[in-house]
This record gives C-alpha cells, structure tokens and sequence, in this order.
C-alpha cells in the first residue's frame, strides 16, 4: 500500500506558515511552507537558503526541509485553496485536492499536519462491490479491493481504458457463477505476463471464496497503456472476446 511519509515536522500546536516560492539568499525560519520545483516543503531548521540547501536538490536540504505532499504545480495548488497558496496554517493542500487526485484524504487528521517524530500514513484502499454486468469507472479502479458480495448470476465487468495509475484486486466472496474482467476495445490485458487479444477477458469459471487477481496498468507505448493481471489465487484463464 503506498505511504506518504512526514519527517520530524513539528506538532499540532505549532503553526506553519506559508512562506511562498523558494529563493536563494532567505531567511527561513522553522515550520515554514515553500514550494519549489512542483513540490511542497516544510522548514526544520532556522537557515538561509542556499543552493546546498535548496529543497530537493541540494546536497544538504533534508537538514533543513521536510517534503510534503509530491508533485504539486501551481495550477493545482491553486485549485486546492482557491488562491494560488496553502490556505490557513496547519494546511498543506485541501480534501478537496486529495480527493481530486486519488488520495484518501480521510486517512489523514482533519487539523493540522505536523507531527513529532517519523509517521506514515497508509493510504486506504477504497471498497468496490460489483453484483452484476456493466462498466467499471476509473475511480473503481484506483486503489480499490472489488469484491462479488451477493452476485446471482455469471457476470462481466469492462474495465476503464487504460490509463497511468489505475491499480485494483478482485476477491471473489460470493461463489457459484462465472466471473469476466473484459479489456476496453483498444487495450490488451497481460495475463501473468503472456500477452491477450484487444479487449479479450480474464475469466474465473469456476470461482473459490478467496480466488483473487490483482490489476495495474503500465505504459505500453509512447502514449498508450494496457493492463497487467497477475493471479493471486484460483484459476484465471483466456476468456476470449
């Protein structure tokens, strides 16, 4: 399960505020907030800012900097607050961002974000019930455990067109009939590394309480994904169209 991990930042108690854009040559003083190079930081340590200690890339900035959230542009830090900067103390980016881009924000305190010592937070992986044939949607796709509780009959289920970043198990709890996880017209689903037609399915005859298989897209080529499936339990097979 992926991790966002924090480093040293100080408690609750403690304010951070928002310092705006790194630069060379500042006085920073500790628990403040700058950006630099698409990423968020915080201050550990009084310092003047140097290129030895620049966030992210100077030899020494992890003295001083404690990274935040990753991979943050302007345009999203701006959508998150609605004004172009961390809003408030004790913020880094809003639920609404986390909830935007993916991220389980409800695995993360409510307040502030500052903490003692070293912690991770996992981030949860949502639930997925699917009972009956249809589509499965990006969001259901992203960091989800998908289960058959209270299907009654052989069911299908289309996945999204492959895209970077979608990642799904698929656990069988309810057992009797057929189970299919069908590729989009234009993808192709590698089965434990042997290459299906476009849009064949990987298909569970036979289904067991506990057979599960495990999805995630990769890039297959200059601007195209297609999926890997790689069986965690119970027999998987080539469906066909």
């Amino acid at each position: 399960m992926p991790k966002l991990t924090y480093t040293n930042i100080a408690g609750p108690s403690a304010a951070l505020s928002w310092a705006g854009a790194w630069a060379s040559g500042t006085d920073y003083k500790k628990n403040q907030q700058t950006a630099n190079d698409g990423d968020l930081f915080v201050c550990l340590e009084n310092h003047t800012s140097a290129a030895g200690n620049e966030p992210g890339t100077g030899a020494s900035w992890e003295t001083y900097w404690a990274r935040s959230v990753d991979m943050l542009t302007a345009d999203q830090i701006a959508a998150a607050t609605g004004t172009g900067t961390p809003s408030g103390s004790n913020k880094f980016v809003t639920a609404d961002y986390l909830a935007a881009n993916r991220i389980a924000a409800q695995t993360f305190p409510s307040g502030a974000f500052g903490f003692t010592s070293i912690q991770s937070f996992p981030l949860k992986a949502g639930e997925v019930i699917k009972t009956a044939t249809g589509d499965l949607t990006v969001a259901e796709c992203c960091n989800t455990v998908i289960s058959n509780y209270g299907q009654d009959a052989a069911m299908t289920l289309t996945l999204p067109t492959a895209e970077a970043g979608l990642s799904f198990i698929f656990i069988v709890t309810t057992t009797g009939y057929a189970i299919h996880l069908k590729a989009g017209a234009s993808d192709k689903i590698y089965l434990d590394g042997v290459a299906l037609d476009d849009a064949d399915k990987v298909s569970c005859a036979t289904p067991a309480a506990g057979n599960c298989i495990a999805f995630f897209t990769w890039k297959s080529g200059a601007s195209t994904y297609d999926w890997i499936a790689l069986t965690q339990a119970g027999v998987w097979a080539d469906g066909g169209a």
